[in-house]
């Protein structure tokens, strides 16, 4: 009889060890979710500044460089347009006649892990506005 009474304590231990476990997965999964929902309604923000509003209508791809460009450029958030083009582009390429890219501070492209056509597109944005000072 008292084995039997120590086997049913043992199941209900284990069965509240399992309800414990279950409530902890489920308010894990909640805080997940509710992390992911807060950082896919900052990534839907549209633009915070100038500089943003001209990136993202650089090109309708830009967007997927966007977090990255908030993460690297976090700092800057309070300078303008023309500043940050002119933190960006140098006055002469780097090679003689070589390419736009060779005059885009290659740090841009870095930290935004940008591909080779989206770093033509950013290169010759940047210029036409640094053209334009």
């Amino acid at each position: 009889e008292e084995v039997s009474e120590a086997v049913e304590d043992e199941e209900e231990d284990d069965q509240a060890l399992d309800l414990g476990q279950e409530e902890n997965l489920e308010e894990a999964q909640e805080d997940a979710q509710a992390e992911e929902e807060a950082e896919e309604e900052e990534e839907a923000e549209g633009p915070q500044n100038e500089v943003e509003t001209w990136f993202l209508g650089v090109s309708p791809s830009m967007q997927d460089y966007l977090p990255a460009f908030r993460e690297h450029y976090f700092d800057f958030s309070n300078i303008g347009l023309e500043e940050f083009v002119g933190m960006n582009v140098r006055p002469t390429p780097v090679v003689r006649g070589g390419s736009v890219l060779n005059r885009i501070e290659p740090s841009v492209f870095e930290a935004l892990c940008m591909k080779a056509g989206h770093k033509m597109l950013l290169a010759r944005a940047l210029l036409k506005l640094y053209d334009k000072k």
